[in-house]
């Protein structure tokens, strides 16, 4: 991603149905982002139609999650 154009992209990110969050993080990968599609197809459809068309990102890198071992979103005091 263009660093200068981070608001840009967060803002066309967020407009994107797929996208269930995103956050800002420190080293190789500025910005991560949780995506849900139905199957393989609706995901390769995603990164290829619309993930891609957004001009400032220029490489993303694709992790599935294969099982869920814990799951908790509670803060800690």
């Amino acid at each position: 991603m263009i660093p200068q154009r981070m608001e840009e992209v967060v803002s066309a990110l967020k407009a994107l149905d797929e996208v269930r969050w995103i956050v800002f993080t420190t080293g190789k990968y500025p910005l991560m982002l949780e995506v849900l599609t139905r199957d393989y197809d609706d995901l390769s459809e995603f990164l290829m139609n619309r993930l891609n068309r957004i001009e400032s990102i220029t490489s993303t890198q694709v992790i599935t999650v294969l099982k869920k071992l814990k799951s908790r979103f509670n803060f800690i005091r």
